[in-house]
């Protein structure tokens, strides 16, 4: 017995055989996957007798009188008999010497198989006329013993088919885009609703941001937006212009203290009920630090920074609706 697989994928593409490739589906949506498993077994389809031994003639069905000879004709039938001894029988042709069976269906899934050729008589025993090896090979082979002839035909047949169907649901990729919203500070991605986002800044990745939107500054940015369903959309986009006015220098209204020490950079803050955030930026206005801290910190408080070089950086505070900007000095030896 032979198996065989039929694939179509809803893509447009096909495939035969057990394990297909894997698909790719250009478009989001639900394309149907059908699987058509067929099973198929050669299977004789005709067997031919056309001459048979005398071994039918002289019992008491067809005596064989002097001077006068046999008298009737043999009844042929004959028996397929597999390795399991399964025996398949055909029907009885009745007064007759050569025969040909049509439109058989015996399938030939176990071999070896013998073939057997009989004289149905009623009176005696059956009559063996000839017993012959059968192959399952698929085409015409003839065969003869001691008198017997004949010939069987052998089709490849397919016995049992059976579909399984599925649906592969494809989600389509987030297509991000990316806006500075210079009013606002904010480099921030669309659609604004997806699961996750990462971002980068002059190929350095921004910790802790996880946001649609993430602090404004010069650079090459870059972020990668992840759905609910895992697919992944990317965007990129140039900035420049972006500074820290001096007007702001001054602050709005909220006393900012920060300098460097062994934990990092400490910062007191003249309120100390409401959170807020802290942006660091060096002197070409790149972000270096974005850090929010929560309402009820104590100051003042640390925050860990990454390894600065010298050079002059500006940090901005926002609090309550207030801010101010200090300037911090890195001048290690």
């Amino acid at each position: 017995m032979t198996t065989s697989f039929s694939w179509s994928f809803g893509n447009g593409n096909a495939f035969n055989g057990a394990a297909p490739p894997d698909q790719a589906y250009l478009v989001g949506g639900s394309h149907p996957i059908t699987l058509q498993r067929s099973f198929s077994v050669p299977t004789m389809t005709q067997l031919a007798v056309t001459e048979v031994s005398n071994s039918w003639c002289g019992d008491l069905d067809e005596p064989n009188l002097p001077l006068i000879g046999c008298i009737g004709q043999p009844d042929l039938y004959f028996t397929l008999t597999d390795s399991r001894l399964a025996v398949w029988r055909s029907t009885i042709v009745n007064n007759a010497q050569s025969t040909t069976w049509n439109n058989l269906s015996i399938p030939l899934g176990f071999p070896p198989f013998t073939l057997r050729i009989y004289d149905k008589d009623d009176l005696s025993a059956d009559d063996l006329l000839g017993t012959f090896p059968i192959t399952e090979a698929e085409g015409g082979a003839g065969f003869s013993q001691n008198g017997t002839t004949g010939s069987r035909q052998v089709q490849v047949q397919t016995v049992l088919s059976i579909s399984y169907t599925d649906t592969a649901v494809v989600y389509p990729l987030p297509e991000v885009t990316l806006e500075a919203d210079f009013e606002n500070g904010l480099m921030c991605a669309s659609p604004s609703n997806l699961a996750w986002y990462e971002w980068t800044l002059d190929g350095v990745p921004l910790q802790g941001v996880n946001s649609s939107c993430a602090p404004l500054a010069n650079g090459a940015w870059v972020v990668t937006a992840t759905s609910a369903e895992g697919c992944v959309g990317d965007a990129s986009q140039t900035v420049n212009g972006v500074g820290i006015r001096e007007s702001s220098m001054a602050g709005n209204g909220l006393n900012l203290e920060a300098w460097l020490g062994a934990e990092g950079l400490l910062v007191r803050l003249g309120q100390s009920t409401s959170g807020g955030r802290l942006q660091l930026f060096d002197a070409s206005t790149r972000l270096v630090l974005a850090h929010d801290f929560a309402s009820g910190t104590v100051m003042p408080f640390s925050v860990p920074v990454p390894s600065l070089a010298n050079g002059c950086y500006v940090l901005r505070a926002e609090q309550g609706g207030l801010d101010a900007v200090r300037r911090i000095v890195v001048g290690r030896p």
